[in-house]
């Protein structure tokens, strides 16, 4: 914050000067402080004559209003009980608001006044006759910490140089813009101040400090914290946040390197080109440099060695580095810990000694059953949940990570486990994390959970509530082992198989919610499915159609790919609480029957089901249906006739080459935000799609036979974005007076030529 920054200043005073007057008022302390005050740091200095013991509330006001103190520790300095007051004071506002606090040794030597010897001894002699003796140690504590701190010594320098550069540090510092840390820091300043001796600041090598942990406890605030209380004493300063996330970018490393560089050396022009001209860059540049280097979020060794150079991991070898033959298995140990201090500790103290043979077994048996210790520890958060979160947890760590927040919130609802309070319990207990609006947990997470699982029936995997890994699934669906345990089975093969199954073999898993299978293919299709599943999610399933005895009242999510699935002719009946279904390269789908009876349904997405020819009216009143699509769908002749779908904000209608007609809009459809229309056959669209009025992006693209667009489209006021592209008989545009609540811009009719771009609410248009 700049000493006139803003009228929300947390400050009164920059800098607060504390002094002996007799000693340096007149001449030193007098030329600082109209240095520091020139230069536009807010400085107070007591101008007034330092009478008697007690110093007045006005001036200790001052102090604590001030966001720096400068001691000026002269050699009748602790004569003062004046000043003596003053440093108390300074200290504590120093602990307990954060106050930058810098000595200024003005011709005496740090350790007489950290050892109190010399002037400062004859005085606390004086003092300990007059004073409590606990007061007189106070005293003496305080004048310790105080030479302790980073700060100056001026011995037998030149004193104009002197104060120019003590001005230096302070503008730079009180300009400094500080870290927000966090709205309610609670319990962060002893860690603060532990870290804060582990970097031993006023060391003259490099020092590197790690904090490692589980997401949620804190490690961003602490180093936000650390940073603001230390920034000031170095040359330059530079905190680079999420680096897991930015890293991944494309170039995200080399965009990391130059932000790095600019922020210490302020040259904008300056191009890295490549991650390995980057690390000399940076060694070059900042070798002769005293820098502060924080970096949030590491996740992997490289983004270390590229920002700050090389990163050790002592525990398995008890030395800077592992031998050569250990180089890559130190790799994959590293992996597996992801980070966790917990992990790298108890791997290296189980693996120290031991050849390269019990190395690759023990990670081997790791990735299947998770070393104990860690387990038991990662454990301790699992067990204070409820049982409702329980199963949260377990779901997510063996069916949905990585899974979109809402659908997962919708299927576990369904499930009837209340994710919405059960999803924010687990992230504030740091187990789950939401990047991009999907679910993330940490691979030993992930471990433990299945782990727990795994416990439920050690030898009979059928007895397990939950089934995911590659031997046990074929195992328990191949040998007819299944039971009412069962709640959840993923089907994920390390590559695509065959499962030679019994038809009935459903038949004894009666408690199924979850069937996910990804990549094998079945040698019968089941005549039976349980009543209870709420997600069906079946590449290559074997099923033309839905068993009869299946009810689906529980239903959410009918996912079907690759299959040979068709739609039954008289429609789905009990469906009610149907919200997702999707038919992905369904080549057997000839028509989307019936589905007035699936009042619920949210999305209805059909791609690439080349076989799909008709489309039920009945799509076209859901009231419900928000996602409606169909891409590639190259013999689909006819849609609903007409759309009346108040929850719609997605339609994309695509390579449908035989699709001539475009529905009847019935009402007024103010969610739909998106509407695509690529390589159709339409002619024209009707005036109805004026009922649009909710529409801000329209892509018309290559509908070759489209020669009008009506003139309701000018009416829409919330669109931002029109694409025309290949529309090649599309002969003029509406001609009218078009008006927004910000514009008015008459349209003129020109020649389109291969496409054409209206933009900024059709105000106005570019033609390319």
């Amino acid at each position: 914050m700049a000493s006139s920054s803003s009228s929300t200043r947390l400050w009164s005073y920059d800098v607060f000067l504390s002094f002996r007057g007799q000693d340096t008022r007149e001449d030193f302390i007098a030329h600082l402080c109209k240095a520091l005050r020139q230069k536009g740091i807010y400085t107070y200095m007591d101008d007034r004559l330092q009478e008697g013991d007690e110093i007045s509330p006005t001036l200790f006001k001052a102090i604590k209003e001030s966001r720096t103190a400068i001691v000026v520790l002269s050699e009748n300095y602790a004569s003062s009980t004046w000043c003596l007051g003053e440093l108390m004071e300074i200290l504590a506002c120093r602990e307990t608001k954060q106050q930058i606090v810098l000595p200024l040794f003005y011709k005496v030597d740090p350790s007489d006044v950290r050892h109190q010897r010399k002037s400062f001894g004859e005085t606390f002699a004086k003092h300990e006759g007059r004073f409590k003796e606990g007061t007189v140690q106070s005293w003496k504590v305080a004048l310790h910490k105080v030479a302790n701190l980073f700060g100056w010594h001026l011995e037998q320098r030149n004193e104009f140089k002197f104060i120019k550069e003590i001005v230096q540090v302070v503008s730079r510092m009180v300009s400094h813009t500080y870290l927000n840390v966090a709205k309610y820091p609670i319990g962060i300043e002893s860690r603060v101040q532990d870290i804060n001796v582990l970097l031993s600041i006023g060391m003259s090598d490099k020092r590197m400090v790690g904090i490692f942990g589980v997401g949620g406890i804190g490690k961003t605030t602490i180093v936000k914290a650390i940073y603001n209380l230390i920034s000031y004493q170095f040359e330059d300063s530079c905190f680079l946040a999420n680096i897991r996330e930015n890293s991944k970018r494309e170039c995200g490393l080399v965009q990391l390197q130059e932000t790095l560089l600019f922020e210490i050396l302020g040259d904008s022009s300056l191009k890295i080109g490549n991650v390995d001209r980057g690390i000399n860059v940076i060694k070059e540049r900042l070798c002769s440099k005293r820098v502060l280097l924080v970096l949030d979020d590491v996740d992997e060794l490289i983004q270390l060695e590229t920002l700050s150079g090389e990163h050790d991991c002592q525990h398995a070898f008890q030395s800077d580095k592992p031998n050569d033959d250990f180089v890559e298995l130190t790799e994959h140990a590293l992996c597996y810990a992801g980070g966790l201090p917990l992990a790298l500790a108890v791997l290296g103290s189980n693996l120290y000694g031991r050849d390269k043979y019990h190395w690759k077994s023990a990670l081997e048996k790791y990735k299947r059953i998770p070393e104990k210790n860690i387990h038991e520890k990662l454990k301790i958060s699992y067990d204070r949940l409820e049982e409702s979160e329980k199963n949260i947890f377990l779901d997510i760590a063996c069916f949905f990570k990585w899974e979109n927040v809402e659908y997962v919130t919708k299927v576990l609802k369904k499930c009837g486990f209340y994710p919405n309070i059960g999803i924010k319990v687990l992230m504030d207990k740091s187990l789950i994390t939401i990047e991009s609006n999907r679910l993330v947990m940490h691979d030993l997470l992930q471990d433990m959970g299945r782990e727990i699982v795994r416990q439920e029936s050690h030898k009979e995997p059928g007895k397990r509530t939950r089934l995911w890994f590659h031997e046990d699934v074929p195992h328990v669906l191949e040998e007819n082992m299944g039971t009412n345990k069962i709640e959840g089975i993923l089907v994920e093969l390390p590559k695509r198989g065959l499962i030679r199954w019994s038809s009935e073999t459903f038949k004894k898993m009666k408690s199924l919610r979850l069937f996910i299978s990804r990549n094998a293919h079945f040698s019968a299709k089941p005549t039976y499915l349980p009543n209870e599943l709420r997600v069906l999610d079946w590449a290559e399933c074997p099923l033309q159609f839905l068993p009869s005895n299946f009810h689906g009242q529980k239903l959410t999510v009918l996912r079907m790919r690759n299959g040979l699935f068709k739609a039954p002719k008289e429609g789905f009946k009990n469906f009610q609480n149907l919200r997702i279904m999707e038919f992905i390269h369904c080549k057997f789908l000839i028509e989307i029957p019936d589905i007035s009876r699936i009042p619920n349904l949210e999305k209805l997405d059909c791609f690439d089901c080349e076989s799909l020819v008709k489309v039920h009216d009945s799509v076209g009143f859901l009231d419900r249906l928000t996602d409606l699509s169909f891409l590639y769908c190259s013999n689909l002749i006819s849609l609903p006739r007409s759309l009346k779908l108040r929850s719609l904000e997605n339609l994309e209608l695509g390579f449908c080459s035989r699709l001539q007609d475009f529905p009847k809009i019935e009402c007024e459809m103010e969610c739909l935000r998106r509407l695509v229309i690529c390589y159709i056959a339409i002619k024209e669209l009707p005036s109805s799609t004026g009922y649009f009025t909710g529409l801000s992006e329209l892509y018309i693209e290559s509908c070759k036979n489209l020669m009008y667009l009506p003139s309701s489209i000018l009416q829409l006021q919330h669109l931002k974005f029109i694409s025309l592209k290949n529309c090649t008989k599309l002969a003029k545009l509406p001609t009218k007076e078009f008006e927004t609540p910000s514009s008015t811009e008459l349209f003129s009719s020109p020649p389109l030529g291969n496409s054409c771009i209206f933009d900024d609410g059709c105000s106005s248009i570019g033609f390319l």
